[in-house]
């Protein structure tokens, strides 16, 4: 019978973890997310998103002042 409580003990721990993990997991239900979320993706696509790293790609002053060694 130990066995048998072992199971129930082992199932009940994985249905609680698996429902932690779907309500965690899952979708905004309002209904403009779907919106928020297209917006959020265009921004990032922006050129102004891109200009801001365009400044830690430029190469520090003492880059540009070498003699070429």
């Amino acid at each position: 019978m130990d066995a048998v409580w072992f199971l129930v003990v082992a199932i009940g721990l994985i249905a609680v973890g698996s429902l932690v993990v779907a309500v965690r997991s899952r979708e905004p239900r309002r209904e403009d997310a779907g919106i928020d979320a297209f917006q959020k993706e265009m921004r990032a696509l922006s050129p102004e998103a891109r200009r801001s790293t365009d400044q830690r790609l430029k190469p520090l002053p003492r880059d540009q002042n070498s003699t070429g060694e």
